[in-house]
């Protein structure tokens, strides 16, 4: 008689939890305001959409979703929605899920991603904020492909050392919903898909410093649909985002605190001599702009709590609230301030008109974000 078939395998246990920290189902019928705040910060990276708020028919929760939407009117002006949980929700350490339903349209940038709150701090500002880049899609020009990686002041565009991060082939001709896991812990950041266990990329420097692995302080959330971008790197199907446009879904955003004993297990699993593990497709450069290598930033100061504020105003040229904060005016509501902060480096990307403008603009890098009164 034929062998007998083997027994079906088991599927592999899930990633430990801790107790729940914070969710949002999008059960409701609107954006939970007391979770999410718009993000209406002018274009960064080259991008060509405009972030415009509620009401715009770019960001609404229906059907147990949220859905973020990129749209071309007829007159060509481009809207999409960016939302964060900064000033609602900040943490350190945890297990970040979030299940997506993400685009694959040629010059789309969907993303589900984190920024340290070290951003404000006018003597760091980005990338030595840490940024953790849960799901990233570059359009199509990685293929049907999910990239996950970290910026810092040692890895990043333009710093000393090569970018960190890993891709996930999707495997699939049309978007599907997928979920997306990060760990982070004292020691590591971790990013997985599904119920895989393998992580899609694990970084674990063996000495961690402040300038690879400012991980240590509190981050928050952002999911956002860019259109175009140094990201993309590819010219965008504008007939994608004819009404009613391309969106980004979100099921589910859940945080939760690490559990007992999960740290010594992933030190057991990703041993720091192997902080490359195998992907699950080769390994190709993440998108890398043309700038030219940047010193290293000053070692991060402590930042102490600002001064109340004072004449806020309004700049409805550059959509930038103002206040007096100590002696200088400082960027604050609507998060221009964050954007023009972290355009300081990310920004370089685009081109400039000369080389001589080119330093201009990174010898003034401080005047971006506080202006001298």
């Amino acid at each position: 008689p034929p062998p007998p078939s083997p027994a079906p395998s088991s599927p592999p246990p899930p990633l430990p939890k801790g107790p729940l920290l914070w969710s949002d189902e999008f059960d409701g019928s609107s954006i939970d305001e007391s979770k999410w705040m718009h993000d209406n910060s002018p274009p960064e990276n080259g991008e060509e959409q405009d972030y415009v708020g509620p009401g715009r028919g770019t960001s609404r929760v229906a059907d147990g979703s949220l859905a973020l939407t990129a749209r071309r009117s007829a007159d060509g002006a481009v809207t999409s929605a960016r939302l964060t949980t900064l000033w609602r929700f900040n943490f350190t350490y945890g297990i970040v899920e979030a299940r997506v339903r993400a685009p694959l349209v040629a010059g789309l940038w969907p993303a589900f991603w984190m920024l340290g709150t070290d951003l404000l701090d006018p003597n760091m500002g980005w990338p030595a904020c840490g940024e953790i880049d849960v799901m990233e899609i570059f359009g199509t020009r990685r293929g049907a492909a999910s990239c996950s990686t970290v910026h810092n002041s040692r890895h990043s565009w333009g710093t000393l050392d090569p970018l960190e991060g890993g891709c996930f082939a999707l495997e699939e001709p049309e978007p599907a919903w997928h979920v997306w896991r990060l760990l982070w812990t004292p020691r590591r950041i971790a990013f997985f898909i599904d119920d895989g266990r393998t992580p899609i990329y694990s970084y674990s420097p063996a000495q961690r410093t402040a300038a690879n692995f400012p991980y240590t302080r509190p981050q928050y959330l952002i999911a956002n649909l860019a259109v175009g971008g140094d990201g993309p790197s590819q010219p965008v199907d504008f007939s994608a985002l004819d009404p009613p446009g391309t969106t980004l879904f979100l099921d589910y955003v859940r945080v939760y605190a690490l559990p007992d004993g999960l740290d010594e297990l992933a030190e057991m699993s990703w041993p720091n001599d192997v902080e490359r593990p195998t992907l699950s497709m080769p390994s190709q450069p993440l998108p890398s702009p043309l700038q030219p290598l940047l010193p290293p930033p000053p070692p991060p100061q402590p930042l102490s709590p600002p001064p109340p504020t004072t004449g806020l105003a309004v700049d409805p040229a550059s959509r930038l609230a103002f206040g007096a904060v100590g002696g200088a005016v400082v960027a604050l509501g609507s998060l221009g301030y964050f954007a023009r902060c972290r355009r300081r480096m990310r920004g370089y990307a685009r081109a400039v008109d000369s080389d001589a403008a080119h330093e201009a603009a990174r010898v003034a890098e401080p005047e971006e974000c506080v202006y001298d009164l």
